[in-house]
């Protein structure tokens, strides 16, 4: 009986561990859409104030958009389909010539998103496996509104270690993805080789993720 309630209770940790992940992954990936597809709004204005003074505002550049479309199309085929992140996506690939109209259109497709269990719908919140434990590579633009907890970990994505944590933990989702999905394809496979979802990755992180202004 010892063995068995030892055996039930790393189940249920190794599960919990696994919600921790997809949660803190996904929270990340929407905190990206919400506050780095667009040009941080000080090189452009306050969005929010010109729309209601009717002014017309800015759509996503082709480049943006173009790079946004191929890496949303890799997770679509990627990531597990279970994933609640899945359905997301798939929204915003439905929807995509609206959401790359001006920032005020994406915003309002992701508030109609549930967000993971962990966040609250004013608040962005991570795990303590990616609160406790720092982690670098990934920086971010600058954001536009408040991330983070109870903490507050400011507005400034790009020293949010939960956020760089949660980031990795998605890329790593979608690279064991790739790996998967791609071992079940019949045919041509250039569309989906390593190198072309490498190469979509790569320009995604180049344009979203890092702290130069394009």
């Amino acid at each position: 009986a010892g063995n068995h309630d030892q055996i039930v209770m790393k189940q249920n940790r190794n599960s919990l561990t696994q919600i921790r992940i997809f949660q803190d992954a996904a929270t990340s990936f929407l905190v990206t859409l919400e506050q780095n597809i667009y040009p941080p709004e000080g090189l452009e204005g306050d969005d929010q104030q010109q729309h209601a003074r009717g002014k017309a505002l800015p759509p996503l550049s082709d480049e943006r958009s173009d790079v946004l479309k191929d890496f949303l199309d890799l997770c679509h085929w990627a990531l597990p389909s279970s994933w609640i992140l899945h359905g997301h996506i798939n929204e915003l690939r439905n929807n995509f010539s609206t959401i790359t109209k001006h920032r005020l259109s994406l915003q309002t497709l992701l508030d109609q998103l549930d967000r993971p269990l962990s966040s609250s719908s004013s608040t962005w919140e991570w795990s303590d496996d990616c609160k406790l434990k720092p982690s670098g590579g990934i920086s971010g633009n600058k954001a536009n509104s408040n991330v983070g907890d109870e903490n507050d970990f400011g507005t400034d994505i790009g020293s949010n270690s939960a956020y760089q944590c949660g980031m990795w933990k998605f890329l790593h989702i979608l690279s064991v993805g790739i790996v998967e999905q791609r071992s079940n394809v019949m045919g041509d496979r250039s569309r989906v080789s390593p190198s072309y979802a490498a190469w979509v990755v790569r320009d995604f992180v180049d344009m979203f993720l890092s702290d130069k202004e394009t």
